[in-house]
């Protein structure tokens, strides 16, 4: 039996005796990244490293133990996975991320990345890693409210959530589609021309005439069929409810942001300044961290960044300061084609994916009903039910068509060196689209939006547009950097944007008409063209401004349009108005007068402001003027018959999860819908305006050697979520008195004080 099997074990023999001959491969040896922290209890972090991986490393560690919940949620935001921890009251929101999937396409980039981000990328986890495991060992309290442990971060996490921010700061070129579609159904023909605010005295650009080349075409446009257009009434009655289902799914965005910058031409003091406020959701946690960052022998930089995301962007690194806004540049676009095409069924995919839900303390998987994506691009086909006519709805958005080379841009901003170099690397971020105004030591000051942008060479079609399949997912020329809006030392001496249009109406290139309301540009434009010699004060008093700037234009129209027998009943209202000096102090009675009067309006008509301005001038009678006031009279009526503004317009800075957590006390929130200082708030009956979004935060710098840095976060940098806001010496309540802090730059701490950390992929 023996001998039976011993040509089958000697082969085997051979091998074991020969196995000392083989070397096993090598095993790459793990990377290592040091670097060292000096955190304080309410101090802005300092964060250092030898280079900028090792850099990232440390940024991360900090992330993830000051905003562990927070970084946690947004990635379960852009993965569609709010549900698990917060009910299925969030599974509408999953559903769309789900169909967007931006956690997908984050995967994809991250595969390719030019290998310093990739390593910068890498190292940043490593560090967000630790930090999740020391907030869960300090008990952290959100993450202990909610019973969540953050799974390890990774270099696709923070993709995702910068494309997650871009959607969000895009889309409204996508919903204005389908406003657009909406009021062509009721305005019909007419429609785009009273709609549009080309030509009305606040409309405002941020490019002016010369400081772009008007007949610069560039390279050839990409081939293309030619393209039909349908206006909104008839698309309308094929999608019924077209806008109020959008609303569902995208909530109405803040009022924007403001940046400017003026030259030493125009400087009390002989040097430039920048000031920036983003204005976004006003929550618990902020939305930004601010941190001094620094590679030693290389730079150090102090600014806002996303936690999440390794980057400084809005902010001064001792040569150049930058700060940006939301740039509503037409990316996105809402497209009807025809179920009948051909090219349809071969060119979709369809998917089904399922969450899990949290009920009652209990994980339960939840199916969502199939999605559809066309092309390889994976263009959403919106879930929107009751369309007929044989047509389907896609969502066609640039930022589903960048490369990882695209990403790189905003990593080597906080490297430039001056003003100039600072606009090549912003011309390299494709990731669409900001505003970005920057200011360097030696007194240049620039301008240029970044992103991937399609060409338009006259103004879009109104409303959603028809195309086939083919049409669809044909390749976009898009601008090329020296197309871009941007301009470097404008004779003016200073550069404003506040999410208005870059190019004025009748240039050559187009921006599509998703841009904001030209109030609060206009409002800028004067106040910096009225100083001969701007200081920190005037740079103060411009972005605390609270003036309504759209009431001047309304009231008087409004007034007039009023029939008589109304005006006498409401004498006294009209009279408040008629006083009014536009300010909108806490003291102020005819703000609410005013702002509920306009939001009546808007809301009875369905049209927006240029329309209704246009019908105010042409045909009032046409509007219900007399209705509105009688609604908004009613919905002030209360102890007083016209309360005070800080009684109406309040902040509670909601937690992140919802206004159900960690309840606050709300606060007097200065400004209004289209101050320069802004509040947009949502009318609730019973309590007034529930401020939404304002800024979220206050920064002036002016760019001595080194510059002197002054700014306000809306909230606090670090502190528990659970923090009083009313605090007579909070953040928050600086915040509502617009008082600014003076930030040291750069940092100067003694070598003792540091924490040396030390982190493994």
């Amino acid at each position: 039996m023996r001998l039976k099997f011993l040509p089958m074990a000697f082969p085997l023999l051979l091998i074991l005796l020969a196995w000392d001959s083989f070397e096993a491969p090598a095993a790459e040896t793990p990377r290592t990244w040091n670097c060292r922290v000096l955190r304080e209890p309410g101090e802005i972090p300092r964060i250092e490293g030898a280079d900028r991986a090792s850099l990232a490393a440390c940024w991360g560690w900090v992330h993830g133990r000051e905003r562990a919940f927070q970084m946690d949620y947004l990635r379960r935001v852009s993965q569609g996975r709010r549900a698990e921890i917060l009910g299925p009251s969030e599974l509408r929101g999953d559903m769309m991320m789900r169909l967007l999937g931006l956690a997908e396409r984050a995967q994809a980039l991250s595969r390719e990345l030019p290998p310093e981000l990739k390593e910068g990328l890498e190292a940043y986890s490593a560090g967000v890693t630790q930090g999740f495991r020391d907030a869960l060992l300090a008990a952290d309290p959100e993450l202990e409210r909610f019973g969540v442990e953050p799974e390890a971060w990774k270099p696709e996490d923070s993709i995702a959530l910068l494309l997650l921010q871009s959607f969000d700061q895009t889309r409204k070129t996508f919903t204005q589609d389908l406003a657009e579609a909406a009021w062509g159904e009721s305005l019909g023909e007419e429609a785009p021309g009273l709609t549009t605010s080309d030509g009305l005295p606040w409309d405002d650009a941020i490019l002016d005439p010369g400081e772009h080349p008007a007949s610069e075409t560039g390279g050839k446009s990409a081939a293309a069929a030619p393209r039909k257009r349908e206006r909104g009434a008839s698309l309308g009655s094929r999608f019924p409810g077209l806008s109020a289902w959008a609303a569902t799914l995208f909530p109405p965005l803040g009022a924007g942001s403001n940046n400017w910058v003026v030259a030493p031409s125009r400087s009390a003091t002989g040097r430039a300044w920048l000031a920036n406020d983003p204005h976004l959701d006003l929550k618990r946690p902020s939305f930004w961290h601010w941190a001094h960052v620094s590679v030693a022998g290389k730079f150090q930089a102090f600014g806002a960044g996303v936690p999440g995301v390794p980057v400084v962007a809005s902010g001064t690194n001792g040569r150049v300061a930058w700060g940006l806004t939301n740039a509503y540049l037409d990316v996105a676009d809402a497209v009807s084609v025809p179920e009948n095409d051909p090219n349809l069924r071969r060119q979709t995919t369809r998917l089904r994916p399922w969450v899990w839900v949290r009920v009652l303390g209990l994980r339960l998987p939840f199916f969502f009903k199939s999605f559809e994506r066309v092309g390889p691009q994976k263009l959403p086909v919106l879930p929107l039910e009751g369309a007929g006519a044989g047509r389907k709805l896609v969502l066609r958005w640039t930022g589903f068509d960048l490369a990882p080379h695209d990403l790189a841009g905003l990593w080597n901003v906080v490297e430039a060196r001056d003003a100039r170099t600072l606009d090549d690397v912003l011309s390299q971020a494709r990731i669409p689209s900001w505003n970005f105004v920057f200011a360097d030591v030696s007194g240049n000051i620039g301008y240029r939006a970044v992103g991937r942008v399609p060409v338009r060479r006259e103004s879009a079609p109104y409303g959603v547009e028809t195309l086939s399949v083919e049409e669809l997912l044909a390749p976009r020329e898009t601008l090329s950097p020296s197309q871009m809006p941007h301009v470097l030392n404008p004779r003016r001496g200073w550069i404003a944007t506040a999410n208005q249009r870059q190019w004025r109406a009748g240039s050559s290139l187009h921006p599509g008409r998703g841009h904001s309301a030209g109030f609060r540009g206009h409002r800028i434009r004067g106040l910096l063209s009225s100083s001969r010699k701007h200081s920190l004060e005037s740079m103060k008093a411009t972005i605390c401004d609270t003036r309504a700037v759209d009431a001047p234009f309304f009231v008087p129209l409004l007034i007039e349009a009023l029939p008589a027998a109304d005006a006498k009943a409401h004498a006294d209202a009209l009279t408040i108005l008629r006083d009014w000096d536009f300010s909108t102090g806490p003291d102020c009675r005819a703000c609410g007068i005013y702002r509920r009067w306009m939001d009546q309006l808007l809301d009875k008509s369905g049209w927006p402001e240029p329309a209704v301005y246009r019908m105010l001038q042409s045909e009032p009678r046409s509007l219900p003027v007399a209705a509105a006031l009688e609604h908004a009279l009613a919905d002030l009526k209360g102890a007083e018959p016209f309360p005070t503004w800080d009684r109406l317009h309040r902040a509670a800075f909601p937690h992140i999860a919802g206004e159900s957590y960690f309840r606050a006390a709300p606060i007097f929130a200065p400004g209004d819908k289209h101050s320069v200082n802004p509040g947009t708030a949502n009318w609730v009956p019973g309590r007034g305006y529930a401020v939404s979004s304002g800024a979220s935060q206050r920064v002036v710098i002016e760019l001595t050697n080194p510059p002197r840095v002054h700014a306000l976060l809306a909230g606090s940098n670090s502190g528990p979520a659970r923090a009083s806001i009313d605090s007579e010496k909070g953040p928050w309540r600086r915040w509502a008195e617009c008082k600014f802090d003076r930030i040291p730059f750069p940092a100067a701490v003694s070598d003792e004080a540091w924490t040396e950390l030390s982190f493994r992929e």
